[in-house]
């Protein structure tokens, strides 16, 4: 199935590249204390320096690419994550919205357990659900999936207020023992021409951590 998704994924992208009229390309570079993925911290709880590109086609199409150092502890090799990945993203005068794609996770010169993964999410506002599912979660054959609900709260001065719940589940994490839940509130604010952020991470069964980090995004608008 892996194969098939990919094959998807390539077609979504030549469709998106044939019927584009403009685009925009953006690029992201984050300075972070700890790389969290779902509650898992993915650099030992060290520091990470992450950086993307992306390019919105104009139509509801957008692709990308993303890069950060991981450290997933002793007997393992990867030290590098690349992100591939895609998708298609609709909204509403109303506030409503929609969106679908696709994420494929890979280890350049590391540990063999890429993966892909697709999506579909849903919003109103400032709420938002997003559910991925992979059949291959970490190249171990067996399914998995994460299941997300996020809500952003502006406050005065610029400052907005995340929240963040999510469980897993699926046939990997029940060879591993179990799913999780893992919690997240966040609060952040612009600053000049960067963001920076503070997020409390929490889950049942790892650590909770206290994470800042700063990014911005190029190219620079006055």
């Amino acid at each position: 199935m892996k194969t098939k998704l990919r094959m998807v994924a390539a077609v979504a992208m030549l469709v998106a590249g044939g019927v584009a009229q403009a685009g925009d390309l953006t690029s992201t570079v984050t300075a972070t204390s700890d790389y969290d993925w779902r509650g898992i911290t993915q650099t030992a709880e060290a520091p990470a320096l992450q950086a993307s590109i992306d390019y919105a086609f104009g139509n509801g199409f957008s692709l990308g690419a993303w890069a950060s150092n991981v450290d997933f502890g002793p007997g393992t090799d990867s030290n590098v994550e690349l992100d591939l990945y895609g998708a298609y993203a609709k909204s509403y005068e109303n506030g409503f919205n929609w969106t679908v794609g696709f994420t494929d996770y890979t280890y350049p010169s590391g540990d063999d357990i890429e993966f892909l993964e697709v999506f579909g999410g849903v919003g109103y506002k400032n709420l938002s659900a997003k559910y991925w599912y992979s059949d291959d979660y970490g190249n171990s054959g067996m399914s998995a999936y994460y299941l997300e609900a996020n809500y952003t709260q502006p406050l005065p001065r610029d400052f907005s207020l995340g929240f963040h719940v999510a469980t897993t589940g699926g046939d990997a994490w029940k060879a591993a023992g179990g799913g999780y839940e893992d919690y997240a509130i966040s609060v952040s604010k612009p600053i000049g021409r960067f963001t920076a952020s503070l997020k409390y991470a929490a889950s049942n069964g790892f650590s909770d951590r206290l994470i800042f980090s700063i990014a911005t995004t190029f190219p620079w608008k006055d």
